[in-house]
């Protein structure tokens, strides 16, 4: 929630926050799931698997987790997380916080 505050606020304006790995009870690995976040919105990713596989074959020191999360195997893993889940965190503004002053600025306590 604090990375959807700082999102807003780097906006400057009313906008919709998005997270990935949203829950589904129905996932092939729940453990890459948030449980915090139910799925609203899930798109099917199989029309992109030749990309996925490629942009997972680039980030060679991340393709040995993938694959044991795919028995062995980077197809088998992109098989099991073709359909994508999202949270969807509608548009909202989000006010500044108070900020402090510049250190410079502010009065320092003194011991007597």
């Amino acid at each position: 929630l604090l990375t959807h505050r700082a999102v807003r606020e780097a906006a400057n304006s009313e906008v919709t926050v998005l997270t990935i790995h949203a829950w589904r009870p129905d996932h092939l690995l729940p453990q890459m799931l948030n449980r915090d976040d139910p799925a609203d919105l899930i798109v099917d990713g199989r029309p992109h698997q030749d990309r996925r596989l490629a942009a997972l074959k680039a980030h060679q020191s991340q393709s040995e987790y993938f694959s044991s999360l795919g028995s062995g195997s980077l197809e088998t893993f992109l098989d099991r997380t073709a359909w994508e889940s999202y949270r969807v965190y509608p548009a909202a503004k989000v006010s500044p916080p108070d900020r402090q002053p510049p250190l410079s600025s502010r009065q320092t306590a003194t011991r007597d």
